[in-house]
């Protein structure tokens, strides 16, 4: 998840929504009252596949969420990621992709993006915790060696309105106290992965503002619900606890965090996910995270700091 900082600098009204975003921890951009309801009406969501429903192959090691159903970079990500596994030498039936489809006003707002992207939607499942927690169940009764989950979305901090750090998966965050159905929490996710042997690497690439809340959280009863003693796990987030992320929005192609992710993958010459050394992928992440930060002028005590966490020997 993450601020749109390119159209901050160029547009005025810009400044109203950093405002407004920093506030939430949204970086979303909030929407005039009745935008969405005249073309609810009059227009579908896009040249979308139906959803995947069959049984998830039993073959599984990789799997790409493109949670958030507001932007289309999320789905670029995913199919982005998708390809380059697959050159990595994985089959179509090791990979599993999910995503949403928009609702006709997100649709409109990001459309050239998503109508490149429809079609290479197919076969993918619908992006529901429920879906992929189940998926994560069926795949630890074939005890695989090891499991890679990369998801991308908005990301939310506790508040009122919720009681963790959250992944969000079917709204903008700038709405969710009355819009926000679908979330992914660290205990949650934490339990799903626990029902994996002990013996499968848990690889996660967590990509949403706040995800370090995820391995990270200073205050109680936050510290006790994170990832951290789930058994040889590493995980890689785009943003520390107290920070947002950035390059979201409708002219945008990917997050900063996605793009710079994928192309310090792309630095470790194609290799297969045992193969890799995520600490030298984070590392190079962050690297190329502070130089678009820096490029496009986000202050300091606001950059998203990426964070890293293993406890693989």
């Amino acid at each position: 998840m993450s601020l749109h900082v390119r159209a901050l600098l160029l547009q005025p009204r810009s400044l109203l929504v950093l405002a407004l975003a920093l506030l939430t921890g949204a970086c979303s951009t909030p929407t005039p009252p009745g935008r969405g309801e005249s073309v609810t009406a009059t227009v579908r969501n896009g040249p979308f596949p139906a959803y995947e429903t069959s049984p998830l192959p039993p073959k599984t090691k990789i799997l790409l969420v493109a949670g958030g159903s507001t932007l289309a970079n999320f789905l670029q990500e995913v199919i982005d990621q998708r390809a380059f596994w697959l050159k990595s030498g994985y089959r179509p039936s090791e990979i599993a992709c999910y995503y949403v489809r928009p609702d006709a006003r997100h649709y409109l707002e990001d459309k050239e993006q998503f109508d490149k992207l429809a079609l290479q939607a197919r076969g993918f499942y619908q992006a529901k915790p429920a879906q992929i927690y189940a998926h994560l169940s069926q795949l630890a009764a074939e005890s695989p060696p090891h499991i890679y989950l990369y998801t991308t979305s908005h990301g939310v901090a506790p508040s009122d309105d919720l009681d963790d750090y959250a992944l969000v998966y079917d709204a903008d965050p700038l709405e969710f106290g009355t819009h926000l159905h679908s979330y992914v929490k660290p205990a949650e996710l934490r339990n799903a992965l626990n029902r994996l042997p002990a013996s499968t690497s848990k690889t996660l690439v967590l990509q949403g503002c706040h995800a370090g809340g995820f391995i990270d959280a200073k205050q109680a009863p936050y510290r006790s619900r994170t990832l951290r003693d789930v058994p040889k796990i590493c995980v890689l987030a785009a943003s520390r606890y107290d920070r947002t992320s950035f390059g979201c929005g409708a002219t945008d192609d990917s997050t900063y965090y996605g793009s710079a992710y994928l192309a310090a993958l792309r630095e470790q010459r194609d290799k297969r996910i045992p193969d890799i050394n995520f600490e030298d992928v984070a590392n190079a992440a962050v690297d190329r995270v502070e130089w678009m930060e820096q490029t496009h002028h986000v202050p300091f005590d606001k950059r998203s700091l990426p964070q890293f966490y293993t406890n693989r020997p």
